[in-house]
């Protein structure tokens, strides 16, 4: 049986954090004879392994390694509650009421997430009197991380929640979404 070094390049998606490496590492490992993994920060992991001459090589599809990691994958798979917030709230007002409904339904806040092109940033702004440096960069909220996804609507803010503060986006069970109304 002869051997050859395969080599490839997988790209994590950012809106996945942790639990994407997890997953794509997982998958790694199964591949057998794996010899190097290689983790940068910008999210890029390069992993060799040892295939057989002639033998088909494993290719990761991303739509489907990280599909369940992915916040709109979380959201859709918990128990979603649409809050009602008048649309001239001040946004300090919407986000203790999205936090409160949380901890009522005796859960602890994990993060937030929304679309991948939010209007979060001009929302803060146009309902607070914070400035477009005070909410930028908009990668946290209150504390905890802002996961961002194609698949959820841009103007929703959603508060996805579970058994243990700041744990794992996969751990969510329930998901508290308000609209994001612009003046």
């Amino acid at each position: 049986m002869e051997l050859e070094q395969v080599v490839s390049t997988v790209e994590v998606p950012r809106n996945t954090g942790v639990d994407g490496f997890l997953q794509l590492i997982r998958s790694i490992l199964k591949l057998g004879r794996v010899q190097d993994i290689h983790i940068t920060s910008n999210g890029r992991v390069t992993y060799k392994y040892m295939a057989q001459v002639g033998q088909e090589r494993d290719i990761f599809n991303p739509e489907q390694l990280f599909e369940k990691v992915s916040p709109s994958y979380v959201v859709r798979n918990s128990s979603v509650k649409e809050l009602r917030v008048p649309d001239s709230a001040n946004a300090a007002e919407v986000l203790f009421r999205v936090l409160r409904a949380a901890r009522l339904d005796g859960v602890e806040p994990i993060a937030w997430a929304t679309g991948a092109d939010s209007r979060l940033p001009l929302w803060l702004v146009q309902h607070t009197n914070l400035s477009e440096d005070a909410v930028s960069p908009s990668d946290t909220l209150c504390g905890f991380p802002v996961y961002q996804d194609r698949m959820l609507p841009d103007e929703a803010l959603i508060l996805c929640a579970g058994p243990s503060r700041g744990g794992d986006l996969s751990e969510t069970t329930h998901a508290y979404k308000i609209v994001m109304v612009l003046s």
